[in-house]
């Protein structure tokens, strides 16, 4: 039984102080209370439990990477269509070269300025999923806070009449 004891008020403390409180800084990154940051991997090992958390925040880690494969495409688009434009119309010495004659096909500079628009609206779209993971992630954890006792400090006591174990609540 004392045995017993002993790991129970072992391991209490533990536990206790495990509850953590995250926060959302730009760019889809979450950090702990002590300013630690998390990988998208440890965040879904985490939560790995519960689901609503974990689709969410996957929900959101989804839409950045769309939003961004998007907008760096949509850039790259209309920076190699331009280059290329470029490359085609320069005066390479060519004395046939008549600059009111170009024809040229913008279609392009379309597509990227679409892909580039179609972005925007996604990207901020996965911050408000990211800030709702996180605010249920705080909720949880507050909630595993307020469920059982709290122990504001426990200490291991040795002195000449025997050992003992001092906890404050």
């Amino acid at each position: 039984m004392k045995k017993l004891l002993f790991i129970c008020l072992i391991i209490v403390p533990i536990f206790s102080f495990a509850q953590q409180e995250f926060h959302y800084h730009s760019g889809g990154t979450i950090y702990n209370e002590d300013n630690v940051k998390f990988k998208p991997r440890e965040i879904r090992s985490l939560f790995e439990n519960n689901t609503e958390i974990l689709k969410l925040y996957n929900a959101g880690r989804f839409k950045k990477t769309v939003g961004n494969l998007l907008f760096y495409g949509g850039i790259a688009t209309v920076i190699i269509k331009h280059y290329s434009m470029i490359q085609k119309y320069s005066n390479n010495g060519n004395s046939n070269f008549n600059p009111n004659t170009i024809e040229s096909n913008n279609i392009m500079y379309y597509v990227g300025a679409g892909m580039i628009l179609v972005s925007i609206p996604i990207k901020i779209g996965y911050t408000k999923k990211i800030k709702q993971a996180v605010e249920l992630m705080t909720a949880t954890e507050e909630k595993k806070k307020s469920t059982g006792f709290n122990i504001e400090s426990s200490s291991f006591l040795v002195n000449s009449n025997g050992m003992g174990i001092s906890i404050t609540f």
